[in-house]
């Protein structure tokens, strides 16, 4: 992700980050206090989810400042009212004391109703809480409760949205507003900061019934996928060829795009961005892509022509 024109580098669920200085060209390791489960930055305060016994605290640092403690209250009561899941990530909108909230798997429900991602607040107490959810949907919701009578639901995925597992499993901090991927039909959601609700929805290729529920096998459609420093989305995709043909080969093309989530465009990549990139999957190597400190593209895997940059 990135923090204006600072590069941050991070794993889901870790409890330490890189921080990058575009100035400088260096890097600071920033940990979490103790028993952190997750780390994230934001206008260079950091917050951490941390889990003491039975507790979940978010904690914060404001620049120049040590941590701070909240309590997150979560609904444990699984017949009550509110919203329940677990918050073990929360990403702090640039509004503050609001954050987006996504755990996909088990997700979040509230009665009957279920999703990937919520909305959690802080109170005037400092106390987190959850504000509600944030629905998915296509047609209709993607998600219906399942469970046993007398036990509490969770999500799934309906019949006819079963290829789109699997999603990403945290969320894309882009411009204004997150994204909620789906990597096997690459479908986004984009979430505005400023909403309840997906403003958008993209669909990056055209799939059939049956590949949209799943009893169509394909490999997934995103290969890959980076913010970028500008606060658009890299996104790397198979081939049409790749998703429908029956056997295609193995080293098939790769496609870039770029979402612009503001207005939910999709638009082709500046030509320089893209310099020296891959065209073709190396099927002998896995494929990845991120960024350096000064926004240029470094991919892992691929290969063009034939050959491998």
């Amino acid at each position: 992700m990135w923090d204006g024109d600072s590069l941050v580098e991070m794993d889901f669920l870790s409890p330490g980050l890189v921080y990058w200085n575009p100035l400088l060209g260096t890097s600071t390791r920033v940990e979490g206090p103790s028993d952190s489960v997750s780390i994230s930055v934001l206008n260079k305060t950091f917050s951490a989810i941390r889990r003491v016994d039975d507790a979940l605290l978010y904690s914060r640092m404001p620049p120049g400042e040590t941590w701070q403690d909240y309590h997150i209250s979560w609904e444990s009561d699984c017949y009550g009212h509110g919203v329940r899941g677990i918050p073990f990530s929360m990403l702090e909108t640039q509004a503050g004391k609001r954050f987006f909230v996504m755990f996909a798997l088990p997700g979040f429900a509230k009665g009957r109703e279920m999703s990937l991602c919520s909305w959690w607040v802080q109170g005037v107490q400092g106390v987190v809480e959850p504000e509600g959810l944030i629905p998915m949907e296509l047609d209709g919701p993607v998600f219906e409760p399942e469970g046993r009578p007398g036990l509490v639901p969770w999500p799934k995925l309906k019949g006819k949205y079963g290829g789109l597992e699997p999603f990403l499993a945290f969320p894309v901090r882009a411009r204004e507003a997150f994204l909620v991927v789906s990597m096997n039909a690459g479908i986004l959601w984009i979430v505005p900061e400023d909403t309840h609700s997906p403003g958008r929805v993209v669909k990056l290729m055209g799939l059939t019934d049956e590949e949209l529920a799943g009893t169509r096998k394909h490999p997934p459609v995103i290969l890959d996928l980076q913010p970028m420093r500008d606060g658009r989305v890299l996104v790397a995709l198979r081939t049409e060829k790749a998703i429908h043909e029956p056997n295609p080969r193995p080293d098939p093309g790769i496609v870039w795009k770029v979402v612009d989530p503001v207005p939910g465009r999709v638009e082709e990549p500046d030509p320089g961005l893209l310099e020296g990139a891959p065209d073709e999957l190396d099927p002998q190597r896995p494929f990845s892509f991120t960024f350096d400190m000064d926004g240029r593209l470094k991919v892992t895997g691929g290969g063009r022509s034939g050959s491998t940059p």
